[in-house]
């Protein structure tokens, strides 16, 4: 009987560079949150600008009943999850689930950021670019 340490089993390397790939993109996917996450907390909301998806809802609601942004994520992201459950199915409802559930982590994280990194720009078109460009680098980081 011969042992070949040289040669190495095709399936464990597969097993392998699947695990190294799900690391790194859930790294990714880490990062992305708390890119997007900050850019809602230090520049989107103390200026009260309304972006799309549930953040910019949670804006809407804070100002016209005074509900808090993010217990409103974190309900909504929830109410979603179970829809998503039954309209696109299992597999991809947990998927999603911890990009979800990452994001309302960030949220709370990131939460008070804003009275540490304070960003006092007066041109609101300045505020709108960097927090689009924080956001952009976000949605290219999870997507």
């Amino acid at each position: 009987m011969k042992l070949m340490f040289w040669k190495k089993d095709p399936a464990d390397e597969a097993a392998k560079a699947v695990t190294r790939d799900s690391w790194y993109r859930f790294f990714m996917l880490l990062v992305g949150c708390f890119c997007g996450a900050l850019a809602f907390n230090i520049f989107f909301l103390p200026r009260n600008i309304v972006i799309g998806n549930i953040s910019g809802l949670s804006i809407i609601f804070k100002q016209l009943y005074g509900w808090d942004t993010t217990a409103f994520i974190i309900i909504s992201s929830f109410a979603l999850t179970i829809v998503s459950w039954f309209a696109l199915g299992k597999k991809s409802t947990i998927n999603d689930l911890i990009g979800t559930a990452l994001f309302d982590i960030m949220i709370i994280l990131t939460e008070n950021f804003g009275s540490y990194l304070q960003i006092n720009i007066d041109n609101i078109m300045l505020v709108v670019i960097f927090g689009g460009l924080l956001s952009g680098v976000s949605n290219g980081l999870i997507y």
